[in-house]
């Protein structure tokens, strides 16, 4: 039994050094010791979970994997991932499970038909006109298909992006063919904000029997947000339109239809 005010009790750290703690529960007086004390409000024998809001780890919700206790090491499987999932009822919560197969966002465009298409020019750079989406996400891509800017593509994010294009022309033909004699050339050139930005592909190239000539290449590009990305050819020993001009190609019959695809890659 205490034998002075609380107020006037000496203060002692160490929960051991306690012969007891008094309480009690209902109409029961209760005492425990500081041993016990101790033993009972260690973390190995705390039972349940708490909020994250709280300090806790959180609780499994609908079936979702529980992440409480930052996981369990010994319950999980090899290559499993902490990922972002509907716990069923609207909420995103934090799971885990196998790796997610992310769609990185991308854009194509191709020359399809001739709408806006006009005879090019040898020795001359010029933009080409792609006319047709095969496929865009509309939150990172702008294609423009028509009018002043056709053929051009404005990326909305900032990031780093894989750059493919192909462009084909008509009335190219190497007078030697089957032997080429090397007179006809081509270039692409990717180009950022109207300034070239690099070659794609430029060499002496091979025609077709109707004419046609194909070039093609990549390249792997850091983008700034709201940059406009276009294809800039060239050519040379074009013989159609007044003599001197090719045209684009505007149709895959021959599997090369000039394309120009972005994909963010990071």
């Amino acid at each position: 039994m205490a034998n002075k005010k609380f107020s006037q009790f000496n203060n002692e750290a160490d929960i051991n050094n306690f012969d007891g703690v008094v309480g009690y529960a209902g109409a029961n007086n209760l005492r425990i010791s500081g041993a016990d004390l101790n033993q009972s409000l260690d973390i190995n024998s705390l039972a349940g979970t708490a909020a994250i809001a709280t300090g806790g780890t959180g609780t499994s919700v609908a079936g979702v994997a529980n992440v409480g206790g930052l996981l369990d090491e010994a319950s999980q499987v090899i290559d499993d991932v902490l990922v972002i999932q509907d716990d069923g009822a609207g909420n995103s919560v934090l799971a885990v499970g196998g790796a997610v197969n992310i769609t990185p966002k991308k854009c194509q465009i191709t020359i399809s038909g001739v709408a806006g298409i006009t005879n090019t020019n040898n020795s001359t750079d010029f933009r080409v006109p792609y006319n047709n989406t095969v496929f865009n996400d509309a939150d990172t891509f702008t294609p423009v298909l028509s009018g002043a800017s056709q053929g051009s593509v404005t990326v909305l994010k900032a990031g780093t992006y894989l750059l493919n294009a192909r462009y084909s022309s008509f009335d190219l033909v190497q007078p030697g063919l089957p032997n080429v004699n090397g007179q006809i050339f081509m270039r692409i050139t990717a180009t950022v904000n109207g300034v070239k930005s690099c070659v794609l592909q430029n060499l002496i190239i091979a025609t077709s029997g109707n004419g046609e000539a194909t070039i093609n290449g990549s390249q792997i590009m850091n983008v700034a947000a709201n940059d406009v990305i276009e294809i800039t050819a060239f050519h040379t020993g074009a013989t159609g339109g007044s003599g001197s001009q090719g045209f684009p190609v505007n149709n895959n019959t021959f599997f090369n239809e000039p394309t120009l695809t972005l994909v963010k890659i990071g």
